[in-house]
């Protein structure tokens, strides 16, 4: 077999339609796509406890540590648990794109989305999806299909096939 030179496009992030908890009822959704952990752990001024859950979720040595949801929030943690929550929104949209920057929001509001303008719970549904937990329950969506698409007739009275 000859190798060829793979194309960039196969590397490109994959990408999911989530409906989060404020685009109910709406049918929108936005595209996000996982985070490069090693890349969250790199980031400027990463507070501990996203080191914590990260590592909780991925465990230490192919074992898991504990369960995420064993993740207690407290008065003293809050603060950093809402700047996780922040980063790892910034990481995961793709569409529309979130900043920490409000007036480049106000000044792009078709393109970008000021991170303070999320709800908290579209943000816990965020980083669970990122970190592949399952507290909350998530809708994906796929692309819509090109054309009508027709609804395929149950299968009755199917005879197996002779041997």
């Amino acid at each position: 077999m000859t190798l060829k030179v793979a194309g960039a496009g196969r590397f490109a992030p994959k990408t999911e339609m989530v409906q989060l908890p404020s685009l109910k009822g709406t049918g929108e959704a936005v595209k996000l796509k996982r985070p490069d952990l090693v890349e969250l752990f790199t980031g400027d001024d990463i507070p501990d406890v996203l080191s914590n859950i990260v590592l909780d979720t991925i465990g230490v040595n192919g074992k898991k540590n504990k369960k995420q949801d064993d993740f207690v929030i407290t008065k003293e943690n809050l603060p950093q648990l809402m700047k996780v929550l922040d980063i790892i929104c910034v990481a995961c949209f793709v569409e529309p794109k979130v900043t920490t920057d409000e007036v480049i929001a106000n000044m792009n509001p078709d393109t970008y989305v000021y991170i303070g303008w999320l709800d908290f719970i579209d943000k816990t549904v965020v980083m669970d999806w990122a970190l592949g937990a399952q507290f909350v329950k998530v809708e994906s969506f796929r692309e819509e299909a090109p054309g009508d698409v027709e609804t395929v007739p149950e299968m009755q009275d199917v005879q197996p096939i002779a041997e």
